[in-house]
C-alpha cells in the first residue's frame, strides 16, 4: 500500500513538472507576442496564458499579457480556417472550442483527423515490415519463412494504403491550400 501511494504522489510530481509551459531561459527572452501566435496557431485556449504567467512567475517574470493576447488573436485568425483545421486535425491536435465561427474549421478538422489516423496506420505499417525484415532472418528455418510471408502481405497493405494515402492527402492539401504530408516534413 505505501508503494502505491508513493507511486501515484510521484506521478503527480512527474505531471505537475510537466504543466510547466516555459523554462526559465524561455521566460527570460520571450516574445510575448510571438508566443502568443503560436499558441494560438495550435488552437490553445486563453488558459495557455495561465499556465505562462505561472511558469514565468517563478522566475519572477511575468508575461506582457497584452503582447500575448495581441499574438493570439493573429494566431487564432490563421488557425480558425480551412487550411488551419486541416493541419491541426492531420496532426492530431485536440480542438478546444477554440474558434468563434467553427463552421468551415470543423469540417476540415475532420477530415484532417481522418487523413492524420490514415498517416498512423501506414506508419505502423512500415514499422511492421522493419520487424519482420529483422524477424526473416531468424536462425530458425520455420519462424523466418512464416516472417517473409507475413512481410510479403504486410508490404502489400503498407503499399495499398501509402498510395491511398498519397491521393487523399493531395487532393485535401489542395482543397485547403495547405503542403502536403511529405512537404511538411511528415513522409510516410
Amino acid at each position: 500500500m505505501r508503494g502505491l501511494k508513493y507511486a501515484a504522489v510521484l506521478a503527480a510530481a512527474l505531471g505537475a513538472a510537466g504543466c510547466a509551459s516555459l523554462d526559465y531561459g524561455e521566460c527570460r527572452r520571450a516574445d510575448w507576442r510571438a508566443i502568443g501566435a503560436r499558441d494560438g496557431e495550435h488552437g490553445e485556449p486563453d488558459l495557455q496564458l495561465a499556465r505562462h504567467r505561472e511558469a514565468c512567475g517563478r522566475y519572477g517574470m511575468p508575461p506582457d499579457e497584452a503582447a500575448w493576447v495581441a499574438g493570439h488573436r493573429e494566431g487564432l485568425a490563421a488557425y480558425c480556417t480551412p487550411a488551419g483545421g486541416y493541419r491541426a486535425g492531420r496532426r492530431g491536435e485536440r480542438y478546444q472550442g477554440v474558434c468563434e465561427s467553427a463552421g468551415l474549421f470543423l469540417p476540415a478538422f475532420e477530415r484532417g483527423s481522418q487523413v492524420g489516423a490514415l498517416h498512423g496506420h501506414v506508419r505502423a505499417l512500415a514499422d511492421s515490415v522493419q520487424q519482420l525484415q529483422i524477424e526473416s532472418g531468424s536462425a530458425d528455418p520455420a519462424q523466418a519463412e512464416r516472417a517473409r510471408r507475413e512481410e510479403l502481405e504486410v508490404r502489400r497493405r503498407y503499399d495499398e494504403l501509402r498510395a491511398e494515402l498519397a491521393q487523399v492527402d493531395a487532393r485535401a492539401s489542395a482543397d485547403y491550400g495547405t503542403p502536403s504530408l511529405v512537404e511538411d516534413g511528415l513522409p510516410y
